[in-house]
């Protein structure tokens, strides 16, 4: 069964709206509208509520039904295993006993938790629960402005669960497709002009985040045109492998942290999703440095089909992984 609704991603003042159809069962996607917006920074608040009001209003957004997934600096997650509890008692613990799980003052954050799968360890049967805090410093002011601009979301997720969500369901289906024994190990890195998002999978289940500020907004001139003259070729490569050079270095640690943990085994493939992701040579940059197949976009080649009015440049469409994986999210 086909399901047709809106869904929104949300990173600073950058807004992309979609109409989607959604065939769950296929992990089929097709986007019948998307429009981006771009908000001023210096614009004051009550300019960017009603301009932000008139463009959802020509777009025919539907204010009450939209779904959004948040990009925003600062999360932190904390993956931890506890015996299997009643919801009831689970929702307690998670409430009144957080903090033990964070080292920042957790009454400064928006807490929330979902359950990602039930283990056996010893004989004993445990839940792992990711555990996810908002810095409230970007969540409170967000969510003023969207009871002023009239907005009543439906859902509310994050870019890391909806980019976990992605991956792992695509993971299933080349798994069933292929008969595989489980879902490989997996590096997603989300490229955006105002920083970079790092997930790791462990055979599909999301195993740990993280996030780098960092100022790439000089890039975005060479995804018009990949350089044809070697010579503004290797300039072009050089450039990156220097201005990414921290993105290495972090991604780097972040890997080997999952390898200690895994015997020395590190993850099996590295994905590229994000603004800036198609940029030319950087696949190709990530492979040479992190010594792992480097993809850009997302497993067996995926992606969703477009209505005849969405237009995208060659590799535009590996920009929207977290709008994506929100489309996705069943309940």
């Amino acid at each position: 069964m086909k399901k047709k609704k809106w869904v929104a991603f949300v990173r600073g003042n950058r807004w992309v709206i979609a109409k989607v159809k959604v065939a769950q069962r296929k992990t089929t996607l097709n986007i019948l509208a998307l429009s981006e917006y771009e908000q001023e920074e210096a614009e004051s608040p009550v300019s960017k509520i009603l301009k932000l009001r008139t463009w959802l209003k020509k777009k025919k957004v539907p204010l009450k039904k939209l779904e959004f997934t948040l990009s925003c600096p600062g999360v932190i997650t904390r993956m931890i295993t506890l015996p299997v509890l009643s919801d009831k008692d689970l929702e307690k613990l998670l409430t009144e006993q957080v903090a033990q799980y964070f080292t920042v003052n957790i009454e400064d954050y928006l807490v929330d938790y979902r359950i990602v799968e039930q283990i056996e360890d010893e004989g004993q049967k445990r839940l792992k629960v990711l555990v996810t805090a908002l810095p409230k410093y970007h969540w409170e002011p967000m969510w003023t402005m969207w009871q002023e601009v009239g907005l009543e979301p439906k859902v509310v997720d994050l870019a890391s669960d909806c980019l976990a969500r992605l991956y792992a369901r695509l993971s299933r289906r080349t798994l069933k497709k292929n008969s595989g024994e489980q879902p490989k190990d997996l590096a997603i890195v989300d490229i955006n002009s105002d920083g970079v998002e790092f997930l790791l999978l462990e055979h599909g289940v999301f195993f740990l985040y993280s996030d780098l500020a960092a100022d790439l907004a000089e890039l975005p001139q060479y995804l018009e045109e990949t350089p044809q003259d070697p010579e503004q070729a290797e300039r072009v490569q050089l450039e990156l492998a220097q201005t990414f050079s921290p993105v290495f270095r972090t991604l780097a640690e972040f890997l080997s942290f999952f390898a200690m943990r895994h015997f020395g085994k590190n993850v099996d493939e590295i994905y590229l999703t994000g603004e800036l992701a198609p940029l030319p040579y950087l696949a190709e940059l990530f492979e040479t440095e992190l010594e792992i197949p480097t993809h850009l976009g997302f497993i067996d080649e995926w992606k969703p089909s477009y209505g005849r009015k969405v237009k995208f440049s060659e590799n535009g469409w590996v920009k929207y992984g977290s709008l994506y994986g929100l489309a996705l999210r069943e309940d």
